[in-house]
């Protein structure tokens, strides 16, 4: 005769492994923080302190107007403290845009500029929306990134799509930049540069250069039906 399942093996005695929960609070986007300059159907918006650890970097330099815009190699930091194992830093902009009248089919494109600098051990996530695009990057532990690999450590982004609401009176972008560690002396320096917006660029010479819009793919119109309207 078996054994009843209480005497044939010890109950298990299980601890509660929960802490409480506490809030982190993100670093915000501030309004003395950032510039636009509009040029015709684009406009061009830099940003300075857009970083989830304020005061690891330097501000980018001025450029002058109609230049492209430059990043700043951060400065190394010596003796610096330990780092928080988590950072997160957010912003929302509400970019205000003038359509004539009777225009449809309105198409974007959006190139998002960030510099990431990390070793293994440091994880980076970016999430943003871009005028109902929504666009997503990992940096994963297992990879370092930063000014030693070919890209310099900056990341230009371009999303082309097609606008999700007509007519609406603006372009609303909003980002959020994660930064996580599995141990305090891993380093991670990130920052949002710059955001440049195209309204109905020239579909047809983006597809012939065979850019590739960012997840998920904002294709081209292939009947001129589908296609926006000059200017």
């Amino acid at each position: 005769m078996s054994s009843p399942p209480d005497a044939a093996s010890p109950p298990h005695e299980f601890a509660s492994v929960w802490g409480r929960a506490e809030v982190l609070t993100p670093h915000l986007l501030q309004g003395a923080t950032f510039s636009s300059t509009p040029n015709g159907d684009a406009i061009s918006i830099l940003f300075d302190q857009a970083t989830p650890e304020p005061g690891l970097i330097g501000s980018p330099p001025e450029s002058p107007p109609g230049a492209p815009s430059v990043v700043s190699n951060p400065p190394h930091e010596i003796g610096s403290p330990p780092l928080a194992p988590y950072a997160a830093w957010c912003g929302m902009l509400r970019i205000p845009l003038t359509l004539a009248a009777g225009t449809r089919h309105v198409w974007f494109k959006s190139d998002l500029r960030v510099f990431v600098a990390k070793d293994v051990g440091a994880r980076v996530l970016l999430l943003a929306d871009l005028a109902g695009q929504s666009f997503v990057k990992e940096f994963p532990y297992e990879a370092a990134a930063g000014v030693e690999t070919p890209d310099g450590g900056v990341h230009t982004f371009q999303i082309v799509h097609q606008a999700q609401t007509l007519a609406a009176g603006a372009y609303a972008f909003s980002m959020l930049i994660l930064v996580e560690r599995l141990t305090a002396d891993k380093l991670a320096t990130v920052f949002l540069d710059s955001l440049d917006i195209e309204v109905n660029p020239d579909l047809k010479a983006l597809a012939s250069a065979n850019l590739e819009a960012t997840s998920p793919p904002g294709s081209p119109p292939d009947s001129p039906t589908d296609s926006p309207p000059a200017g």
